[in-house]
């Protein structure tokens, strides 16, 4: 199962990037995950760390990857890392609400 932490803010996922580096991951295992439902919101908290305006830059990590998904994509998403439907609803109702999921693993 990979690891997987949700956070609020640009800031948070910086950090949680870092550490997972610092862990020994790659960047090709760490994935940013956000809803494509909430676009324009989660892009301004994934890429706008400083408040300088909306970026198609990624400011958490240039090399990190982020997937946008749709809901269906992102059961989808979950079901194909092992993650169980349970535990994906609860991530979802996160993703809902406007958090970031970083997700470590080598099966996306």
């Amino acid at each position: 199962m990979p690891n997987i932490q949700v956070v609020e803010k640009s800031s948070h996922a910086k950090v949680a990037i870092d550490e997972f580096l610092r862990a020994g991951f790659n960047t090709d295992e760490i994935y940013l995950l956000t809803c494509k439902s909430d676009i324009s919101q989660n892009l301004a908290n994934t890429t706008n760390i400083d408040g300088s305006g909306l970026s198609n830059t990624n400011l958490v990590n240039p090399d990190t990857n982020i997937l946008q998904v749709d809901e269906d994509e992102f059961f989808s998403k979950m079901q194909s890392l092992g993650i169980p439907k349970r535990d994906a609803e609860r991530y979802k109702k996160s993703m809902d609400k406007g958090s970031i999921m970083i997700i470590v693993s080598k099966a996306v």
